[in-house]
């Protein structure tokens, strides 16, 4: 079997990163950075990233770590972890999870696939997005080099073909986030990262924390450059997502009419508002303005669990408890399998396939270091045999016996006698001729569907006069039946002595019976193949004329006496 050298450079690789790295004893290396003990959150604000530290067991947050450029450089971003990891985190700390959480863009895209390409559940898109979001979104126009999209499930839609919504945001803070890892390798210190979707983050929690509602709801999400709504059933399940730009930073005129007219496409008569203020900077009020531009139905503004004035609306639901049963709506799919299945923490930003080619999977180094065990454990059991041995020896050697001088041929000529037996008896007992192999034989000439139909199967195995010591095996089988027309051409390939090699040597592949093996040149086969109309066809009786074709094959393997398995005919004394 030949490597391909892809697999030796993996296996370079990765013998190399279990040397010079702590990737095969640190699990952080392969932990999401949500998991981790300790996260760095970054939050845009303005033209910079607020850097907030989470000690994840406790759930404290350490807000004044300064901040950072989108386009920070290696150096600079060297520079900043390096503070941190001194003044910051403790000196056992063995990672370090970076959360970018994504808030100047989020676009919804509706889809609805066509006939013949539904997917029953959102998860069997998840993957498919990622690849080819121009197919997903019927729509081959769209420029996959700048905005990366995700899938997101409502599981309240009242069209079931419409399983979610397609969410895009830009690119901007993927080289940011590479930097940062490849920081992490150079130092052998695990940096994982995770880009997350603001306004999903907060849909998936907001709605939980002002308890249940007696009627439908929409949640407004409002930030800088645009605002986000989710539509809510009055039973908690989310029915639609949608997004809305802002001109110029403002909320649009006709909010109140785009509103109703959503809320009426989706058959919510009558909806409660509830609106959350996510900008980062103090603005015109958020109440103010609304109650300039809706008038007709109610709406309040709200603030996050902890208060937005004490953290952050992203970083202040961020540990808001998904397993909560005394939040709202826990019984429902939308806070319960959705949340379960962390659609909400998708990564929009990932490493890519070349980054991840170059560094070795999780099983890459179980694998090399169950090796390194395996190996370890091999030597020493053949250093504890050799002392055995030697010791066994040793031991044998200071017996009287075998100081003891005299020679006994008689003694000797039966233990010669003794081992010529063992040797004939080992002879005979070689694999020579199992019957299952036959049978697996007969099951890999014949197709499983009944086109072919074996009436008659006989297998004899006899061995040649020799006066050599060692006799000819012949095994001859013998196999008439009959077949279906669409059958004709497997049985008519069996003239071919080369088609039925084939077929031994796969029952050798997959037996081990050495006999199958018709590589040595000790060994022969010969085929014959008769194949002929069945004249017992009787059109009038049910499946008689399925059947025209009859066929007797027979097939002579010769193994010479030279062969090592052929049959030695020296008798046992």
């Amino acid at each position: 079997m030949k490597l391909e050298p892809q697999i030796f450079a993996t296996f370079k690789e990765a013998r190399k990163a279990m040397k010079s790295t702590s990737r095969a004893k640190n699990p952080d290396w392969y932990r999401e950075a949500n998991e981790l003990d300790f996260q760095l959150h970054l939050l845009p604000v303005g033209d910079v990233l607020q850097c907030s530290l989470l000690e994840r067991h406790t759930g404290e947050w350490k807000m004044e770590l300064g901040t950072l450029e989108l386009d920070a450089s290696s150096s600079e971003l060297s520079f900043f972890l390096e503070t941190i990891r001194r003044d910051s985190l403790p000196k056992n700390a063995r990672s370090l999870g970076v959360v970018l959480h994504l808030n100047r863009e989020a676009s919804v895209f509706e889809f609805s696939l066509p006939e013949e390409e539904k997917y029953e559940h959102p998860k069997q898109l998840r993957e498919l997005i990622v690849e080819d979001p121009g197919f997903v979104l019927q729509d081959r126009t769209i420029d996959a080099d700048k905005l990366q999209f995700r899938i997101y499930p409502t599981p309240g839609s009242h069209h079931a073909e419409r399983v979610g919504s397609a969410i895009a945001t830009n690119r901007a803070g993927e080289g940011l986030l590479e930097r940062l890892r490849q920081i992490g390798n150079d130092a052998n210190f695990p940096i994982r990262t995770l880009a997350i979707s603001s306004p999903l983050l907060l849909l998936s929690r907001l709605p939980r924390t002002f308890g249940e509602l007696q009627k439908p709801f929409c949640v407004m999400l409002r930030f800088d450059a645009f605002s986000f709504f989710g539509f809510y059933r009055a039973d908690g399940e989310l029915i639609l997502l949608r997004s809305l730009k802002h001109p110029n930073f403002e909320l649009p005129a006709n909010l109140e009419s785009i509103l109703r007219t959503t809320a009426a496409a989706v058959e919510l008569p009558e909806i409660e508002l509830r609106v959350f203020d996510c900008r980062k900077e103090d603005k015109r009020p958020l109440e103010a303005h609304l109650r300039d531009l809706i008038y007709s139905f109610e709406f309040s503004v709200d603030s996050a669990p902890e208060g937005q004035g004490e953290l952050p609306i992203e970083l202040s639901v961020y540990r808001v408890d998904d397993d909560d049963t005394n939040l709202a709506y826990s019984g429902t799919e939308t806070f319960g399998s959705v949340l379960e299945e962390k659609w909400h923490l998708q990564d929009f930003l990932p490493a890519s396939q070349t980054e991840l080619s170059t560094i070795p999977t999780q099983l890459d180094m179980k694998l090399l270091r169950w090796g390194r065990i395996a190996f370890r454990a091999g030597a020493a059991a053949l250093l504890a045999l050799g002392a055995f041995v030697a010791w066994s020896s040793f031991s044998k050697m200071s017996q009287e016996a075998w100081k003891h001088a005299e020679f006994r041929p008689v003694r000797s000529a039966q233990y010669a006698l003794q081992l010529n037996n063992a040797k004939l008896l080992g002879g005979l007992l070689d694999e020579r001729s199992n019957a299952w192999t036959n049978l697996e034989l007969l099951a890999r000439l014949f197709p499983t569907d009944q086109s072919v139909l074996c009436r008659d199967f006989d297998y004899s195995a006899s061995a040649e006069k020799s006066y050599t010591g060692k006799a000819a095996l012949v095994r001859n089988w013998k196999i008439a039946g009959v077949a279906k027309s669409e059958a004709y051409g497997l049985m008519e390939s069996y003239e071919s002595k080369q088609k039925v090699s084939e077929i031994f040597t796969e029952v050798y592949e997959a037996t081990g019976n050495p006999l199958f093996n018709l590589e040595s040149g000790s060994r022969s086969l010969t085929v014959n193949l008769e194949l002929e109309q069945n004249s017992a066809t009787d059109d009038s009786k049910p499946g008689q004329s399925a059947y025209p074709f009859r066929f007797n094959l027979s097939l002579t393997q010769r193994i010479e006496s030279s062969d090592p398995l052929s049959l030695p005919l020296a008798k046992l004394k």
